[in-house]
């Protein structure tokens, strides 16, 4: 089965990434904010689902039924075996073409002479199809999941315990899904007051957190126990002491500390930052992939012998944007 995957426009990479972290394929398009794929391994529709639980920059996820073009839109709508893919009930949705409601209604006639006892249900509808267009091409499609945005509620300011630095959870929750882990542990050395603890508690990964700050420790505890995520550990570790290798089902995710709220000059912080990534290098297992955050003006020199797959600017404020980096073990 060939998905459409309807991406948010925030960044331009970054979502296209974030899916096929997710969801192996041997290749696929983009068209504009619409990326098409189709799976190695079938998915089924629960595990479709599970991915509209997890993913930050999508919208919402379809079967792709088939494309065209304009001119020969009404030829391959009528051409479609509808009856294979009804289910109870359906209704038609035009996204982004003019004259919506005359052209639903045309294509709704199509579907309703398709089908054996076809039922009109705008709201909720077992079987929507869409149809999309982008610049001259044109894709139709059965809705299957729109993605989960309870991140939104998440926000730092909306935590119990509040730090200025703490991560966005749309740009944590994608961090982590970089990573290609779909279950297992997460692990942030660098964890503040929890935010990438959070969102990895409520995705179904057990979360270990260090930081040296005990302060944050207690605040990391606090927010983690207001959002009811039961499986994680909070340790006062050095990161640039970590010792214990990291299995398969282990990946790091962390944003590392920056500015005033790191207490470090920018010598010392470039210190840190090669003495941890250099721990981190010995730790992880060969072909695994973490996930690093730093201030977009630090020179990423620092990083040796890692791989980076990926790299990505997320813009904060006029005055900073941030460096999301995927590193591989070769």
């Amino acid at each position: 089965m060939k998905l459409l995957f309807e991406l948010s426009k925030d960044m331009e990479e970054l979502p296209v990434s974030e899916v096929l972290a997710q969801v192996k394929a041997a290749d696929h398009n983009v068209y504009d904010n619409y990326l098409i794929l189709e799976p190695e391994e079938e998915l089924s529709e629960k595990n479709i689902e599970l991915l509209s639980l997890r993913l930050a920059f999508t919208h919402s996820i379809h079967q792709l039924l088939f494309k065209t073009d304009k001119e020969n839109l009404q030829n391959s709508f009528q051409k479609f075996d509808w009856k294979s893919i009804y289910k109870e009930d359906f209704c038609i949705r035009m996204c982004n073409i003019p004259g919506a409601e005359d052209l639903e209604k045309q294509y709704a006639a199509i579907v309703w002479n398709s089908v054996e006892d076809p039922k009109v249900k705008l709201k909720q509808s077992k079987t929507e199809i869409n149809i999309m267009q982008s610049n001259d091409e044109i894709f139709v499609t059965r809705f299957l999941f729109k993605t989960d945005k309870g991140y939104v509620k998440r926000k730092p300011h909306l935590r119990p315990e509040l730090h200025p630095s703490s991560i966005n959870p749309k740009l944590a929750r994608a961090c982590i899904n970089l990573t290609g882990l779909k279950y297992g542990t997460i692990l942030d050395p660098f964890c503040g007051t929890g935010g990438i603890l959070i969102e990895a508690g409520l995705m179904g990964f057990d979360c270990i957190g260090y930081d040296l700050d005990q302060i944050m420790l207690i605040k990391a505890k606090i927010n983690l126990k207001h959002y009811l995520i039961k499986n994680f550990r909070l340790e006062p570790r050095d990161a640039a002491k970590m010792r214990d290798k990291l299995g398969n089902n282990t990946a790091v995710v962390t944003d590392l500390p920056y500015g005033r709220a790191s207490k470090l000059h920018s010598k010392e912080l470039l210190e840190l930052y090669s003495e941890f990534v250099g721990v981190l290098y010995n730790l992880v297992e060969k072909g695994s992939r973490s996930v690093i955050i730093v201030p977009d003006y630090i020179d990423i020199g620092f990083i040796k012998n890692f791989k980076i797959k990926e790299k990505f600017v997320f813009y904060l404020h006029k005055s900073l944007s941030k460096l999301i980096l995927v590193l591989e073990k070769p």
